[in-house]
């Protein structure tokens, strides 16, 4: 796979608006938000992405998404790893997000499933718990030391 993870540019936004709508996920506070935004790109093109909100200690990941030609090939763990990396160096000690079809895949990565009460209320604030994220999304969060 020819595929390079980098930070996403202002031009590589409405590749990433398009992957989102196309994965039905919520974009439309990506330019409002704290977000910081990976993306995949092939030959140039967006094919895969992903975002993280930093609160405190606490990271939010967000808007993970891949191209349905590039799925199965490794690209959302390579995405996540990304993710991970920069989390870390940022004294990100525990990672959440709010998923509503990837539950299985976050708990093979050591996710746990957990109350969405039990969040800090700083992650509860924020947009994708407040509005955009349908009160059936599954909350779930992984201590990253």
């Amino acid at each position: 796979m020819n595929t390079e993870i980098v930070s996403a540019e202002i031009h590589d936004l409405a590749g990433v608006f398009g992957l989102l709508q196309q994965n039905e996920m919520p974009a439309s506070d990506l330019i409002s938000s704290r977000v910081r935004l990976w993306v995949a790109k092939n030959k140039g093109a967006v094919v895969g992405c992903i975002g993280l909100e930093i609160y405190h200690e606490d990271g939010f990941l967000r808007s993970l998404a891949v191209e349905k030609d590039f799925q199965n090939q490794g690209l959302a763990t390579r995405l996540i790893d990304e993710l991970f990396s920069f989390a870390k160096s940022q004294g990100i000690n525990k990672m959440h997000l709010l998923t509503i079809t990837a539950e299985l895949y976050f708990q093979k990565r050591n996710f746990i499933k957990l109350n969405r009460s039990e969040a800090p209320d700083h992650i509860q604030q924020n947009s994708q718990f407040t509005v955009l994220c349908s009160s059936t999304a599954v909350y779930m969060a992984k201590s990253m030391g």
